[in-house]
């Protein structure tokens, strides 16, 4: 039983057992979550963070990927793979054919008109989304990306979790008011320099048009995907504060780290500018963050999150649910 499933059969009951039916549903939402759900960036609490939990939990995570198995990686996608290793990011100029590429554009342009528009509040500033991922209007962005043999072996190789269903995959553009040009936090808290979660994730981006620093590029710290001493220290640090304030940013884990953290951590800012045409494939697990816009130049992108990789539904594909009714391609 998916969610709308669950919605169509508490539509069709009377009335009076509405109490009857939100007491059910509280179990069934928490299995739904339980196995539709992937591991969060903080757990427990701050007794326990303050114990170390969080630095035990990223070391227990780390040590789990290491020893899966990576699953065949051909020889394309070695040279690529080594480079996620070392550093937590590649980035591939002129992926596509030209004329694949044009169909790509093309597509994204028909469909501009139909993306839904998400307005920042206290703000013009906005964002565009179509979701591709299941929309028989884009039958250009499912062939290129769904079934991208290259994207999937470096995405199944980082994470080391086998790829049951496709990813989500998206059609994104970013437009920044001219009032809002130059200033911090215009969409969001995205262009403060954080991570996602305590283990690998893999996101791609596809940029569609020129990104450079002036109009949003995704900027990573090189090597910061890698495991020290220094980084525990600031993961452990960073949980306690999570827990601590309870506000915010902070309690969503976006607590920057300073200059004196970063040199020890031995990493810096890598703007990930491209020309279109370019494929950023990230291990989220890094430092990373939008960089802000200081023109009113768009960013347009498409997207992939590979986080549900991490989901149970995916690991455990008899378990059904989102990440389990297709079998992919391409892997």
């Amino acid at each position: 039983m998916n969610r709308t499933s669950l919605m169509k059969f508490e539509a069709s009951l009377p009335a009076p057992f509405s109490f009857l039916i939100k007491t059910a549903k509280k179990p069934v939402r928490f299995c739904l979550n339980l196995r539709d759900k992937p591991p969060a960036k903080f757990e427990g609490g701050l007794a326990v963070n303050l114990l170390g939990y969080q630095v035990a939990r990223t070391l227990v995570k780390r040590t789990a990927t290491a020893l899966r198995p990576r699953g065949t990686v051909s020889r394309e996608s070695q040279k690529y793979l080594k480079s996620l290793d070392q550093d937590g990011i590649v980035s591939i100029p002129n992926f596509f054919s030209e004329a694949d590429f044009s169909s790509l554009r093309s597509e994204f342009e028909k469909l501009y008109p139909h993306f839904n528009v998400y307005p920042i509040k206290n703000s013009r500033s906005c964002y565009k989304k179509f979701n591709g991922t299941e929309n028989a209007q884009s039958p250009v962005i499912r062939k290129l990306f769904h079934e991208n043999k290259l994207i999937y072996e470096l995405a199944q190789a980082v994470s080391r979790r086998a790829i049951h269903a496709t990813p989500e995959v998206a059609y994104f553009e970013w437009l920044c008011a001219e009032e809002e040009i130059g200033k911090p936090h215009q969409f969001d808290h995205e262009d403060m320099l954080h991570y996602d979660v305590p283990y690998s994730t893999v996101k791609v981006f596809f940029y569609l048009n020129d990104v450079d620093e002036k109009n949003g590029a995704f900027t990573y710290l090189p090597g910061s995907n890698r495991l020290s001493l220094a980084r525990l220290k600031y993961d452990y640090k960073l949980s306690v504060d999570h827990f601590k304030n309870r506000v915010g940013r902070v309690a969503e884990g976006h607590y920057e780290p300073s200059e004196s953290e970063l040199r020890e951590m031995g990493i810096h800012e890598k703007p990930m500018t491209g020309k279109k045409n370019t494929l950023i494939i990230a291990n989220n697990l890094g430092f990373h963050k939008r960089q802000p816009f200081y023109n009113s130049q768009p960013r347009q992108i498409v997207y992939l999150n590979f986080r549900y990789l991490e989901t149970l539904g995916n690991r455990f594909p008899f378990l059904g649910g989102p990440y389990a009714h297709k079998k992919t391609r391409g892997v």
